[in-house]
């Protein structure tokens, strides 16, 4: 079977592998809940690869979902 064919037939497989390595990339967050969280945005990110067939999208939502992260300290951080 060609590598081409492999990976339309596996993309959620391939998904779940590369959204573990997400996670495990990570290792600064240490609880479970956290690194389950992770790897659903991972998830998240690979379906917006495939549905976008680009990587401009999955980019955009991690800083999105960066931004949303820092927002409270960003707040803080101006507010005092």
């Amino acid at each position: 079977m060609a590598r081409s064919e492999r990976r339309n037939q596996l993309p959620l497989a391939d998904a779940l592998i590369v959204s573990l390595i997400f996670a495990a990339c990570h290792m600064q967050y240490t609880h479970l809940q956290t690194l389950i969280a992770l790897t659903a945005l991972s998830l998240l990110l690979c379906y917006a690869r495939l549905a976008s067939n680009g990587l401009k999208l999955p980019i955009l939502l991690h800083m999105l979902n960066n931004l949303i992260g820092v927002s409270p300290w960003l707040w803080i951080a101006a507010t005092r």
